[in-house]
């Protein structure tokens, strides 16, 4: 179940190259914070984001229909469940604490 302002997506496609270990080497560090995208909650664990594709399989959001794709930064996942806003650019953004 969904919360309030949620969305689910279906990962279709994630692009792995070398990039994908410069995020994990470079993940904490001050001008890139490529960790922060998908935190652990365990701070000895990394989740290595990847640029893919990934279409909205359900939405507690309006303005972010079932069905749209859309591309991003994107965690090694099938699926992926976060709470976001509405962005003027026919988008999302992820809302983090």
């Amino acid at each position: 179940t969904l919360a309030e302002n949620e969305i689910r997506l279906r990962v279709d496609k994630l692009g792995l190259t070398a990039n994908n270990k410069f995020y994990m080497d470079f993940g904490e560090q001050p001008s890139f914070h490529f960790n922060a995208a998908y935190p652990t909650g365990d701070e000895t664990l990394v989740n290595i984001p990847a640029w893919g594709l990934a279409t909205v399989i359900e939405s507690n959001v309006p303005e972010v229909p079932v069905g749209q794709t859309y591309r991003g930064f994107l965690q090694l996942a099938d699926t992926i469940q976060f709470p976001v806003t509405p962005s003027e650019n026919r988008g999302f953004n992820v809302v983090r604490d």
